[in-house]
This record gives structure tokens, sequence and C-alpha cells, in this order.
């Protein structure tokens, strides 16, 4: 699977540096794909993206589709 490929090397830069980052852009198939290979573990990535004022990802999407319907 190409998740499980994309999280393995993830940890290998994770080991070889207490800084990461990836070196091109890559595109997840949600936010969970993507928080769970940041974070190395299964993770919810509606509650887990935060906004910098700690704003969830469900949140926002809960605002927006709220306006949406006035």
């Amino acid at each position: 699977r190409h998740c499980d490929l994309a999280i393995k090397q993830f940890e290998q830069l994770l080991a070889q540096s207490d800084q990461s980052r990836f070196a091109e852009d890559y595109v997840f198939s949600s936010p969970s794909t993507a928080a769970g290979v940041i974070l190395a573990r299964s993770a919810n990535g509606k509650e887990e993206w935060k906004t910098a004022e700690g704003v969830t990802l469900k949140q926002l999407q809960t605002t927006t589709e709220n306006n949406e319907d006035v």
C-alpha cells in the first residue's frame, strides 16, 4: 500500500534527524492519512489538524457548511 510506504519513509527521516520536512509537495488522500503519516500512528485528521488559534478542521468545516446554508 502506498500509505504504508510513505509512513516507512517518513519514519526513516525521523530516525535521521530531529527535524523533518517533506522535500517536495505531497498530496494525501485524506486529512486522516496526512495526520497518520506525520504522527506515525492512527489519527483522525479532522481533529488533529488545527489552526494557530486551535480551531480543528472539523470545526472549520462545520462553520463553512452552516454559512452555506444561510
